[in-house]
């Protein structure tokens, strides 16, 4: 069922004149569901290793002091997130950061991207790798022993199996894990409720204004989740309203979440 309409977009000013082909459907079937793979997936991204510093630093700064860092940090990652989602529409043809910075700013900031990008990414990836393999050894150890370096090293195996499959892989692997990540912070949620204190969650900071540095920046990572944000625009394919939509409520929802979790942890420890 369902009206569908096909719109064929000129790609102006293009230097190899290509047309984009557009699917309007009536009944818009399916395309909820890739709104909220989207926003999954980019809720995925920002949720992580970082999730687990916040804490600590809450307790350096106090619980006012972070509040305020969440709220303005969060304002400018939502901010930020969006604009680079405009570049990526902007752009008569699916680019990745490098690209973009290449057609839009010149070569010499191609290049610096490049490299601020390949240096994050490794890092990263260096950090998701060693934490995620000490997780699967503390779950798996027990029943199947073996040293925490070979789960880490299965770990970022099983990671390259999946990235090889393509997108479409990744972003169904991604939306299961973070269903499964979420539902798991839930049930510590509910254990830890009956231990949860306001009187400890609101006690005064425990570090100096030097910590403050420290906050922004474990924060600020926490909350990131640029890198997964042009990947949005393909699992809604194309559609900019719906990607817009991914964006945001991925973005405001992952940073509520790292923000409930840091004032969880403070209140029962």
């Amino acid at each position: 069922g369902g009206l569908t309409l096909w719109k064929r977009e000129k790609n102006a000013g293009a230097p190899d004149t290509r047309e984009r082909l557009f699917c309007y459907d009536g009944s818009m079937r399916g395309s909820p569901r890739k709104t909220v793979v989207a926003s999954f997936t980019l809720m995925g991204a920002i949720i992580g290793v970082g999730l687990f510093g916040v804490p600590y630093v809450t307790t350096r700064i106090g619980l006012p002091a972070a509040a305020a860092m969440f709220v303005g940090i969060g304002a400018i990652q939502l901010l930020q997130h969006l604009m680079f989602a405009e570049v990526a529409i902007a752009a008569p043809e699916r680019l990745r950061l490098v690209g973009l910075a290449r057609k839009f700013l010149g070569p010499r900031s191609a290049f610096i991207a490049a490299a601020a990008q390949t240096l994050g990414y490794w890092g990263s990836q260096v950090a998701y790798i060693i934490v995620g393999g000490k997780f699967l050894h503390l779950l798996l150890a027990p029943f199947f022993g073996g040293a925490e370096f070979a789960y880490q090293i299965a770990w970022a195996a099983v990671g390259t199996i999946v990235v090889l499959y393509g997108l479409p892989v990744v972003s169904g692997v991604d939306f299961i894990a973070t269903t499964l990540m979420l539902g798991a912070l839930g049930l510590v949620f509910m254990l830890g409720a009956p231990q949860w204190s306001f009187v400890r969650a609101s006690a005064p900071m425990s570090g100096g204004a030097r910590d403050l540095a420290l906050a922004y920046g474990v924060i600020l990572f926490a909350t990131s989740g640029l890198p997964a944000v042009l990947e949005l625009e393909e699992i809604v394919d194309g559609d900019r309203r719906r990607y817009r939509h991914a964006v945001t409520f991925g973005t405001i929802i992952a940073t509520v979440i790292v923000a409930s979790f840091a004032l969880f942890a403070i209140g029962i420890v």
